[in-house]
């Protein structure tokens, strides 16, 4: 996935001049379209439970972790439950190309 942030297309618009009124109305739109790639998102029922991935443990900060349903815990990549429950999540990126 490739993004460009709301800042960097502000500084395209200024940089190239762009003030006419359709321009700036198209630069407007993708500008309030601009969204945070991959944001922390809070541990709710939308959380995948099915795969491996990162959050925010209070304790610990961030970990790679998988929810086993059977024990009711999260559990890290090297075996250890989660003593603090995370508050926060977010998917692991893709593996390189």
């Amino acid at each position: 996935m490739r993004g460009i942030t709301e800042e960097s297309l502000r500084h395209v618009m200024k940089m190239h001049d762009m003030n006419d009124s359709k321009t700036s109305l198209i630069f407007s739109h993708l500008c309030n379209e601009c969204t945070e790639l991959n944001a922390w998102q809070p541990i709710d029922e939308n959380t995948p439970k099915d795969k491996y991935i990162l959050v925010y443990d209070p304790g610990y900060g961030q970990l790679v972790v998988i929810w086993l349903e059977f024990y009711n815990v999260w559990m890290t990549v090297f075996g250890r439950k989660l003593t603090h429950p995370p508050t926060h999540w977010q998917e692991l990126p893709t593996d390189p190309k």
